[in-house]
């Protein structure tokens, strides 16, 4: 049996206040009789590599830490990213990890163009709300007719037309009016709707 302690001079006398037999520590004390039997002392401990991982015998284990990083599919978004990627690269410089990567000197042309073409689209999208209104206010082309729009003188213009041309409406298509010479689908609606609506009334 190997028994080493801490104290010689404890060990000469055999009293130990701290031994170790293999991988267990024994606190002490502890006498130790010639035949090897060992009197004494306190409940021995593991130690080293004999030591269990509590959470193991007990069946836990620890929860994975999952950690994502997502990259935005919003124009704005992605675009915003990419400038503050560039700006931290820039301000690495030569100690950027970045600089391996393949063609990466191209990401700052790109991420600029980027840019200026979403200001670019985000001026003319305002531009093109502002003179989708302008327009609609001149047209007024549908709604309640209101005066000094164009729909109100091309109504007026076709009216004039139809009464200074009657029985020779056609004329209305040198002035680049359709002109159908069948009943409207309206019209015709309503003419069936007074046709079945006869027989009715005569019951």
């Amino acid at each position: 049996m190997v028994i080493r302690t801490l104290s010689w001079n404890l060990a000469r006398k055999g009293i130990f206040n701290h031994f170790l037999i293999g991988n267990y520590t024994f606190p002490g004390p502890l006498v130790i009789f010639q035949n090897g039997y060992l009197m004494g002392g306190d409940r021995p401990q593991e130690t080293g590599g004999r030591r269990k991982n509590k959470n193991k015998a007990k069946g836990k284990t620890m929860p994975r830490k999952i950690v994502r990083v997502d990259i935005p599919t919003n124009p704005q978004e992605l675009i915003a990213l990419g400038l503050k990627l560039q700006a931290q690269d820039a301000a690495l410089g030569a100690a950027s990890p970045l600089k391996g990567i393949k063609d990466w000197a191209n990401f700052a042309g790109l991420i600029t163009t980027a840019d200026t073409q979403q200001k670019q689209s985000d001026l003319l999208s305002e531009q093109a709300q502002t003179a989708t209104e302008s327009r609609d206010i001149a047209l007024n082309h549908k709604g309640e007719l209101r005066e000094n729009t164009v729909r109100h003188f091309v109504v007026a213009a076709r009216d004039v037309l139809l009464g200074q041309n009657k029985g020779n409406e056609n004329v209305l298509g040198d002035f680049g009016y359709e002109v159908a010479n069948s009943p409207s689908a309206a019209a015709q609606a309503r003419k069936a709707a007074k046709a079945a609506a006869k027989p009715s009334a005569q019951k």
